[in-house]
């Protein structure tokens, strides 16, 4: 067997007219992850079940991520990351919940508290325990963390666009350091204390209070990998040494690629998706975007 550390998660279940709910709820999130493990969910090895005094207790074996929560990281380190880094993040976080949606499910809560990063900050989704089906005809219980949700959580009706709501204020708070205040009083407003300096308008069509108007994750996936893929393509290229930079230079690097980058990204990605967001090689005002056989990318943005 290989030496590698775990992490437990524990749960017991005393003997109660709540056990059979309980128990059930431990099972469903055991049986989500094994269907859904992969490169940003994270991983689970197994499970244990004992007897816990008249009850049970369950231990669900699951991978350590040694940096622990995203909202740990940051609240301890935030402004320390780089917006390229935090950029990554937030990437495979969309490819997580694009995998979640591709199996008709919706995870209901999607925050930093239930993101997970490890050593090479790599996040992950955890806490697939309320997970469900998505079912268009059913009205879904009201789980989830209320400073998160939208509006038609309140309504107890909703679907997998809580999940890319919920992303949303996850992207604001990642790329800022700060959390967003909810107005309970106020209709459960949400208010950002601070705008992102990157990606503001994505997060503003994330938050959307209608639904309809809301990204779907892979349009999403697609759009960061856009800005991934052309920062590595043009600004690594000319500054071969940004690795070894602080963190303040980073981000002065990043911010003006983004800002010389992001309109004709954007007319392109309008223009493009979904149906040809990476199929079609033509040229677009400033930006060229390449397909080979491989499906990577190649974009050209000179940057003065």
């Amino acid at each position: 067997t290989k030496k590698r550390s775990v992490a437990c998660k524990v749960i017991n279940v005393p003997r109660s007219n709540d056990a059979d709910r309980l128990e059930k709820s431990f099972l469903k999130e055991i049986a989500a992850y094994a269907e859904l493990s992969g490169a940003y969910i994270l991983k689970t090895y197994g499970f244990t079940a004992s007897r816990y005094g008249q009850g049970k207790r369950y231990m669900l074996i699951m991978e350590y991520m040694s940096r622990g929560s995203l909202s740990n990281l940051i609240q301890e380190k935030g402004d320390k990351i780089s917006l390229r880094r935090k950029l990554d993040m937030a990437m495979n976080i969309a490819s997580g919940i694009r995998k979640i949606h591709e199996h008709r499910m919706i995870h209901r809560d999607i925050r930093p508290d239930n993101i997970l990063v490890n050593e090479n900050y790599i996040a992950k989704i955890g806490d697939m325990g309320i997970a469900r089906v998505a079912d268009p005809l059913n009205q879904h219980t009201q789980i989830g963390c209320a400073p998160y949700m939208p509006p038609e959580f309140y309504r107890g009706t909703y679907d997998q666009k809580l999940d890319i709501f919920t992303f949303g204020l996850t992207l604001n708070e990642l790329f800022t350091s700060k959390k967003h205040i909810f107005q309970m009083l106020a209709n459960n407003k949400i208010v950002f204390q601070e705008e992102s300096p990157i990606f503001s308008d994505l997060i503003a069509r994330c938050t959307a209070d209608d639904p309809k108007r809301r990204p779907t994750a892979i349009e999403i996936e697609k759009t960061l990998d856009l800005y991934i893929t052309g920062f590595n393509e043009i600004i690594l290229k000319k500054h071969p040494s940004y690795i070894n930079l602080s963190t303040e230079d980073k981000n002065e690097i990043f911010i003006a690629f983004y800002q010389k980058f992001h309109p004709p990204a954007t007319e392109f990605i309008r223009k493009k998706f979904p149906s040809e967001f990476l199929d079609n090689s033509e040229n677009v005002p400033g930006v060229k975007v390449d397909k080979n056989a491989g499906n990577e990318i190649r974009i050209e943005c000179p940057m003065q």
